[in-house]
């Protein structure tokens, strides 16, 4: 069997961009069950769809990657043998609506800094996505670091959801924000 090959997240997003042409490919989703098939038209399973295809594209391509067993865990995908590098993030949202994803945790963000401070250096691959008639395309593909997709939000230094008066989740800032370092391409 041929040795994996090692690659970095900007390679992927170079090959993803220049090679695959990410932007121009049309898909859908399918579930099959007793011999019966529906095409997928929504949207709420999408980033976890997309997850699982991003783990076959990587093996297809043969390059190395690790996935931790449970799947909540950070990172979505480690591309080196090292657990302190090599990070990689996969976040999807709707393109007709602002990002929406959860970035992290707050809590176990903050937390995890304690152990494993490199994880500040994780790649965040973000895909916005459009689903038309049970047609899924990648509207755009964007490669930042946790830094580039926070801003701050109103009175707050960073945006975030709050649950019961508690910080719960980090959230992205929205693209068309001038301050904000997401930009289309």
């Amino acid at each position: 069997m041929a040795e994996k090959k090692k690659v970095t997240a900007n390679e992927i997003y170079d090959l993803f961009l220049n090679e695959f042409k990410i932007k121009e490919q049309i898909g859908s989703i399918e579930i099959i069950l007793g011999g019966i098939s529906a095409k997928y038209k929504g949207k709420d399973a999408i980033g976890d769809l997309l997850q699982e295809w991003l783990g076959e594209w990587l093996r297809q391509q043969n390059f190395y990657f690790r996935q931790p067993t449970n799947t909540q865990e950070f990172p979505d995908f480690l591309l080196t043998e090292s657990s302190n590098s090599g990070f990689l993030e996969l976040k999807t949202f709707n393109a007709d609506a602002s990002p929406a994803f959860d970035i992290a945790n707050f809590d176990s963000y903050c937390t995890s800094l304690l152990t494993i401070p490199e994880r500040i250096e994780a790649d965040y691959l973000i895909f916005s996505y459009k689903m038309v008639d049970a047609e899924l395309s990648i509207d755009n593909i964007w490669l930042k670091k946790v830094w580039e997709i926070t801003s701050p939000s109103g009175q707050d230094p960073i945006k975030m959801q709050v649950k019961r008066n508690q910080v719960y989740n980090l959230r992205p800032c929205t693209p068309d924000l001038s301050h904000s370092n997401l930009v289309r391409l």
